[in-house]
C-alpha cells in the first residue's frame, strides 16, 4: 500500500532507525492488508439479498460497492466518489464529486437519487457510505458557490469533523437525517467510520439517521471560529430563517429513523489500530494503543504523544515502546504553504521530540491516502530528521509558520504515499520509541 518504500527506506538511513521505519512501514501495510473490503463485506452481502438499488458514496464508494456488484445480480444504483474509477459498472450511474469542497457532479447525483426515490422507489434500498460523502453528495439551500466558501472556512478553521459537519447539515436539504423523508420502503446503510465516537450522525453528515444538532449550534459553530461576519449572506440567510422556524430542521424522530433504515459500522479506526498493535507487538515492541479519538487542536497532540513517550520510557527504560492512537487533528491555517494535518502534526513532533535524547520513529497518515488537499497520505520523522534539515538548510520553523510542511517533507524524501487507498477510518499515529540494547525484530 505503501507506493515509496525504498525511498523512506534509503541507504542514508541509520541501522537504529532503518530497522524501525521498516517494521513501521510493514505494520502499516499489514493494517490495510487486514481492512480488506472484499472480505468485510461478503456476510453483509448475503444478508442484504439480491437485487437491491445501492447508492455508494464518499471516499471509499468503489471499493465498498465493488463486493456486491462482483457477487449478485443488483438493481442498479449511483456511485458518488472522488477519484476516477478503473471500469464502467453496468447498471451504476457514475458521478465524480467534489472534495474537500463540494462541485456540480456532488448537486447532480443527490437530484438524481431524488428522482429515482420519488419516481421509482426501489423495494430494497442500499446505502454504503464512507467519509467525504459531506462534500460529494449533497442538495444545498445556498449557491454552490457560497457553499464552497463556507467549507473552505471552516476547513481552514479550528473547527473540528463535529463542528463542521453541524452546519453543513444545516445548509442542506439531505443531511442531517432529512434523506430519509423520501424513503418509501425500509432501506439498509453500511457504513465505514471517519469520525468521532463512530457517530453515525456524524459520517458524511448524516444522511441515514436522525440529527441531534440544531440551526442554533450550527450559529454558535460560527460564531465561536469568528467567521460568522465571514460567511456568505446566503449562510446567514438561512441558519437565521431556520432559528425563526422558517425552514424545517434536520430530522430530529430518531424512532421514525430507526423504522425507515437500519444502520451498521462495517470497519471503524479501532479496526485498523488493532491490526497495527498486533504486527508491533509482533515484532517485539511493547505496544500501547491509546484509542481513537484524539480529535485535538495539533498543539495539544504533540503534547499528548510526547508526555506519553517520556512516561513510558521511563517506566520501562529496557523495552523498545510503541505508542498508536487514532483521530483527526485540527489546525488553524494562516500560511499560504502546502500540506495537511498530517504532515504537520509530523513536523511538529519531529521539532518536540529533538529537544529528548530519544531515538524515535513517528508516522501520522490519512487512512484513505489523502492528507489535505496534496497526493500524499502524510509523513514519516525520526531522530536524525533535524539534523538532515539542518545539512540541507531547511529551517523548519518557518516550513511551519507557512504550513508548509509538504514542501519540508518533500525536500527530506519522508512524505508517506499510497494513493488512494479504498479505506477512509480517520488517522493513524505510531510512535516507535527504541532501545539500543533490545533490538527490534524484523519480521
Amino acid at each position: 500500500m505503501i507506493k515509496n518504500k525504498t525511498t523512506l527506506l534509503r541507504a542514508d538511513i541509520p541501522t537504529p532507525l532503518y530497522e524501525a521505519r521498516k517494521v513501521l512501514i510493514e505494520a502499516l501495510n499489514y493494517a490495510f492488508e487486514r481492512c480488506n473490503l472484499d472480505l468485510i463485506l461478503k456476510n453483509y452481502a448475503n444478508k442484504i439479498g439480491e437485487n437491491p438499488y445501492i447508492v455508494s458514496i464518499g471516499k471509499a464508494a468503489y471499493t465498498m460497492l465493488k463486493p456486491f456488484v462482483k457477487s449478485r445480480e443488483i438493481r442498479g444504483g449511483i456511485l458518488v466518489t472522488n477519484v476516477k474509477i478503473p471500469e464502467k459498472l453496468n447498471n451504476i450511474k457514475f458521478f465524480k464529486g467534489g472534495h474537500p469542497y463540494p462541485n456540480k457532479a456532488s448537486i447532480k447525483s443527490a437530484e438524481y437519487l431524488l428522482t429515482i426515490l420519488k419516481t421509482k422507489p426501489p423495494e430494497k434500498l442500499l446505502f454504503l457510505v464512507s467519509g467525504g460523502g459531506s462534500s460529494m453528495f449533497e442538495l444545498p439551500r445556498i449557491p454552490l458557490k457560497d457553499l464552497i466558501t463556507i467549507n473552505k472556512l471552516l476547513l481552514s478553521s479550528r473547527a473540528n469533523i463535529e463542528e463542521i459537519n453541524t452546519v453543513r447539515k444545516h445548509l442542506s436539504k439531505i443531511k442531517g437525517g432529512q434523506l430519509i423523508n423520501f424513503f418509501k420502503n425500509k432501506a439498509y446503510a453500511l457504513l465505514m467510520s471517519d469520525v468521532i465516537n463512530d457517530r453515525i450522525d456524524l459520517i458524511a453528515s448524516g444522511l441515514t439517521t436522525c440529527d441531534p444538532s440544531t440551526f442554533l449550534d450550527a450559529l454558535e459553530v460560527l460564531n465561536k471560529y469568528d467567521l460568522w461576519d465571514k460567511a456568505p449572506r446566503s449562510v446567514k440567510e438561512v441558519i437565521s430563517a431556520g432559528i425563526k422556524g422558517d425552514i424545517p430542521e434536520t430530522l430530529k424522530d430518531c424512532k421514525l429513523a430507526e423504522e425507515k433504515i437500519e444502520n451498521t459500522i462495517i470497519l471503524k479506526n479501532a479496526d485498523f489500530l488493532a491490526h497495527l498493535e498486533d504486527y508491533l507487538k509482533s515484532s517485539g515492541f511493547a505496544v500501547f494503543n491509546l484509542g481513537t479519538d484524539f480529535h485535538l487542536y495539533i498543539e495539544n497532540m504533540v503534547q499528548t504523544l510526547v508526555k506519553k513517550a517520556q512516561e513510558l520510557t521511563s517506566q520501562s527504560p529496557n523495552k523498545p515502546i510503541a505508542i498508536v492512537a487514532g483521530g483527526e487533528v485540527s489546525l488553524k491555517v494562516i500560511g499560504k504553504g502546502k500540506g495537511g494535518r498530517n504532515q504537520e502534526l509530523v513536523l511538529r513532533m519531529a521539532v518536540e521530540m529533538s529537544k529528548f535524547n530519544k531515538t524515535f520513529v513517528f508516522a501520522s497518515l490519512g487512512t484513505d491516502g489523502i492528507d489535505g488537499i496534496t497526493d500524499a497520505a502524510g509523513a514519516i520523522c525520526d531522530s536524525e530528521t533535524m539534523k538532515r534539515a539542518k545539512i540541507l538548510s531547511l529551517d523548519p520553523e518557518k516550513y511551519l509558520k507557512r504550513n508548509d510542511s509538504y514542501n519540508f517533507f518533500k525536500k527530506i524524501e519522508d512524505l508517506i504515499f499510497t494513493g488512494p487507498t479504498g479505506i477512509n477510518v480517520k488517522d493513524v499515529y505510531c510512535l516507535l520509541l527504541l532501545n539500543q540494547q533490545n533490538p527490534i525484530n524484523t519480521l
